[in-house]
């Protein structure tokens, strides 16, 4: 296999991989804001705490709350797993 072969498959896969991340993230987020939401059903994880703030403090959107939950985690996960972790998810 060459460089040129090699790179355009890592490049290939990059972006696959990015498109698949993008439409899972999508079915996720609609499923949250059409079934979870509405239904008051709290998830677990980083969503379920994001629908607990938004019930506790109806000014916090879930969505501004989810981002203020990860973003955390991400700084954490910055420093103790390392940044191609980080850029992945």
């Amino acid at each position: 296999m060459t460089i040129q072969n090699k790179t355009a498959r890592t490049v290939l896969t990059f972006l696959t991989d990015t498109c698949f991340f993008i439409i899972g993230s999508l079915f996720y987020a609609g499923g949250i804001t059409s079934f979870a939401v509405p239904n008051h059903v709290a998830q677990s994880g980083a969503a379920g705490l994001a629908i607990a703030i938004n019930y506790l403090v109806p000014q916090i959107s879930v969505g501004l709350g989810n981002f203020l939950v990860n973003v955390p985690l991400f700084v954490l996960a910055w420093f103790f797993i390392g940044k191609r972790f980080v850029g992945r998810t």
